[in-house]
């Protein structure tokens, strides 16, 4: 016979599920999406900090528009089947770039001089021998536009060269006897993809008459 006044005591222990927490960075720049995974136990301590990893964004040229996490360790919760899902959202911080802007405001120097153009007309007087010389002139056009850089990609996008503009007349210093060739350099318009000119006047011995008298 058995005894049925004996108590039956039984132990049951819950073992704590497993968790997954999906973190999605989000370049609402370029639209591209990092996720990283986490796995852990139900009401656990994750131990991870979305601002770690934002931070390395921020320090790579990054501007922060969204943190699920609000900045929060992450823990895990009791959903199982049903992943924890947070999502941050990055976007690229860009710059204006200017011609004034210092070199060490820009990546490197040939950006900045992407940014200033100069078209240059250069007048060379060539005087006969034992006559005076005449200075040069030089005469220039400066151009200028303006420039979006992308601090993560490095990528520049270049606006528009201003507008055209002239280069003024010139009128060759007289000697006497002496013919200037050309007698003026005329006035120019020159735009940023207007080529440099070298112009050379040179001067010719104008011809005399002599007045012969006969006594």
């Amino acid at each position: 016979t058995f005894n049925t006044d004996l108590d039956i005591k039984r132990t049951i222990n819950y073992i704590a599920e497993q968790q997954v927490i999906v973190l999605k960075f989000v370049d609402k720049t370029s639209h591209i999406t990092r996720t990283k995974t986490l796995h852990g136990s139900t009401n656990k301590h994750s131990g991870y900090y979305a601002t770690d990893t934002i931070d390395q964004f921020l320090n790579h040229g990054y501007d922060l528009l969204k943190d699920d996490t609000n900045g929060q360790e992450l823990i895990y919760d009791d959903q199982t089947g049903q992943n924890q899902v947070y999502t941050i959202e990055l976007k690229h911080k860009i710059k204006r770039l200017t011609p004034d802007d210092s070199y060490n405001d820009i990546k490197n120097r040939d950006e900045h001089d992407n940014l200033i153009h100069i078209v240059k007309r250069d007048i060379i007087f060539r005087t006969p021998s034992l006559l005076p010389n005449i200075d040069p002139i030089s005469q220039s056009a400066e151009f200028t536009r303006d420039a979006i850089l992308d601090l993560v990609t490095g990528h520049v996008e270049y606006g528009d060269w201003s507008d055209s503009t002239t280069l003024e007349e010139v009128i060759p210093d007289k000697i006497k006897g002496y013919k200037p060739t050309p007698e003026k350099v005329p006035e120019i318009k020159v735009s940023y993809n207007s080529k440099n000119q070298t112009i050379h006047v040179g001067y010719t011995a104008e011809p005399k008459k002599i007045k012969v008298i006969y006594y």
